[in-house]
């Protein structure tokens, strides 16, 4: 679209990952076929690879797009027969939320920017100063993810954001490891700031307490 609001293509995606779901469940029911495990690997890397490819261009404005479904396909493979908290569903199953996903996949696609040539390096620079370009936030979420990954780094600036060309291409990486804890740290700080999930931000709360 003019405008690049990329709806139509969140909507053709959407029922792209409708049918593959559907492929994947038409002859699953509560009580016979495939399991729970088995359902989130499939739904993983049939539907998500499909939903996120290329994801940094285009979802950050449609994840509403997908909300209904993502709930739906949380009670398919769940089993459960009503709407219980989806974070607490996420958690059991080992799925994390798509806004956490979308974020994950967002700064992997930063970093191999900051380490691809120097012209890709300097668009990203350009796009770090342009509140309103549409990649904006995920320049923001490497950032958190490097302050993140290097605190020692952030203190140098005495708190404040961590301008992207002071970073060294060597700490332009990520690891599977610390990939992980940052979308743990941006799921449960999402929890916890959420009028929802009372229960689950209090027991949170405890664990911090508690370390």
């Amino acid at each position: 679209d003019n405008n690049l609001t990329f709806q139509q293509h969140a909507k053709r995606k959407l029922k792209q990952c409708w049918f593959s779901w559907y492929q994947i469940t038409k002859d699953c029911t509560r009580y016979r076929g495939l399991n729970v495990s088995t359902l989130v690997i499939l739904f993983k890397t049939i539907v998500l690879t499909k939903l996120l490819y290329a994801a940094p261009v285009w979802v950050d404005k449609n994840t509403d797009v997908f909300k209904s479904f993502f709930a739906r396909v949380c009670l398919k493979i769940s089993g459960s027969t009503h709407y219980p908290s989806q974070n607490l569903t996420l958690l059991a199953m080992g799925l994390e939320p798509l806004e956490v996903l979308c974020t994950e996949v967002a700064v992997k696609f930063i970093l191999k920017g900051l380490h691809s040539d120097v012209g890709m390096r300097c668009l990203i620079l350009q796009i770090e100063g342009s509140r309103d370009h549409p990649l904006y936030n995920q320049i923001v979420a490497t950032k958190e993810y490097l302050a993140f990954t290097y605190p020692r780094l952030l203190q140098s600036f005495l708190g404040r954001s961590l301008p992207l060309h002071s970073i060294q291409e060597a700490q332009a990486v990520y690891s599977k490891e610390e990939m992980w804890k940052f979308k743990m740290k941006k799921w449960k700080d999402s929890i916890i700031s959420s009028p929802k999930d009372e229960k689950l931000r209090y027991l949170l709360t405890l664990s911090d307490l508690a370390t």
